[in-house]
C-alpha cells in the first residue's frame, strides 16, 4: 500500500537524425534493415597502437543509391558505425566513419553482382570478450543495414602466447592475404564475404604473438563438430627481431564433394 509509481518518459516522436539512426540499427537486435551487411571481425594486435579488431564488411551494393556523373561514373556514399560492448553490456569502443565509391559502368556491374568490401580498424583497450555491432546508412535513400559478431581479444600486450584472427582468400583472388599496420587494407567482397565454391584453392595468412621458441602449428577444418580436413603439423621458427609477433600462413584445397554449408578454418599453435 506504500507502493510509488512513476511513469515511463515521454518517448520522443521526432524522426531520428542519421547519427542515432545508425546508433539505433547497431544497437537493437529488432531494427528494420534494408541493406544486407555482412561482418568478418579479426583480432589483432600492434606493439605501437596495442590490441585491435579488424573488420571486413560485405555490403550488398545493390541496396545503394548510385548517381551518374556527367563523365559516366557511377558513384555512391554511405556512413558507417562501428561500436563494442563488453561482457556486462558497456560500450568501451566506438568507430564512426564514411565510405564513397566512384566506379565505370563495367565497376559498378561487378560491385551490384559481388557487392563492396570495406575495411575498417577498432582499437580495443583490454583483452577480453566482445559484441562488436556495425551499421551502415546509405546517405541518398537512408536504408539501413546492420550486423554484428561476437570476438575473443588475446592478452598479447600482456605478453600471452597467441593467433590473430585468419585472413582468407582463393587463387582466384587477386589480392595478396596478409596483416599490416595500415588502417585500410584492400580487400575483394571474396574475402569480405568468404564464400568459396568446391575445388577452389585458399590460402591463408595470420600473426603469431609472444612465442617463446618455436611453434608447432596445425590447420584443420570443420563442419560443426565433425572434423572434414586435417593437415600434416608444421614448426615455424620466430625470425630474427621478432619480439612480438610474426607472419605466418598456407594453403588448402577444398574437397570436390564438400557438402554446402558453413565451414570453420582452425589454427591449434603450441610453442616450447
Amino acid at each position: 500500500k506504500e507502493f510509488l509509481g512513476f511513469s515511463d518518459p515521454a518517448e520522443a516522436t521526432g524522426a531520428k537524425t542519421p547519427a542515432q539512426q545508425l546508433v539505433h540499427a547497431a544497437t537493437s537486435p529488432f531494427a528494420e534493415t534494408t541493406i544486407a551487411l555482412r561482418a568478418t571481425t579479426l583480432p589483432a594486435y600492434s606493439p605501437d597502437k596495442g590490441a585491435y579488431v579488424r573488420t571486413l564488411l560485405h555490403i550488398d551494393a545493390r541496396a545503394l543509391t548510385f548517381t551518374n556523373d556527367e563523365a559516366g561514373t557511377r558513384t555512391a556514399s554511405a556512413d558507417v558505425l562501428g561500436m563494442v560492448f563488453d561482457q556486462d553490456g558497456i560500450e568501451v569502443a566506438h568507430l564512426s566513419t564514411a565510405f564513397s565509391v566512384a566506379l565505370t559502368r563495367e565497376g559498378a556491374e561487378e560491385a551490384l553482382r559481388d557487392g563492396l568490401a570495406y575495411t575498417l580498424r577498432i582499437p580495443i583497450r583490454q583483452f577480453g570478450a566482445y559484441q562488436v555491432r556495425f551499421a551502415v546508412r546509405d546517405r541518398q535513400s537512408g536504408a539501413i543495414g546492420s550486423a554484428g559478431e561476437y570476438v575473443e581479444v588475446p592478452d598479447a600486450a600482456g605478453g600471452a602466447f597467441a593467433l590473430s584472427g585468419i585472413v582468407l582468400r582463393s587463387d582466384a583472388d587477386p589480392v595478396t592475404p596478409g596483416l599490416d599496420e595500415a588502417d585500410r587494407i584492400t580487400v575483394t567482397p571474396m574475402q569480405a564475404l568468404r564464400t568459396y565454391p568446391r575445388g577452389a584453392r585458399l590460402s591463408y595468412a595470420y600473426e603469431i604473438y609472444n612465442a617463446a621458441g618455436p611453434v608447432h602449428a596445425a590447420m584443420s577444418i570443420w563442419r560443426g563438430s565433425e572434423r572434414v580436413l586435417t593437415a600434416p603439423a608444421s614448426t615455424l621458427t620466430p625470425p630474427g627481431g621478432a619480439a612480438r609477433g610474426f607472419a605466418a600462413g598456407g594453403g588448402v584445397k577444398l574437397g570436390e564433394a564438400l557438402k554446402p554449408g558453413n565451414y570453420v578454418l582452425e589454427i591449434a599453435a603450441t610453442t616450447s
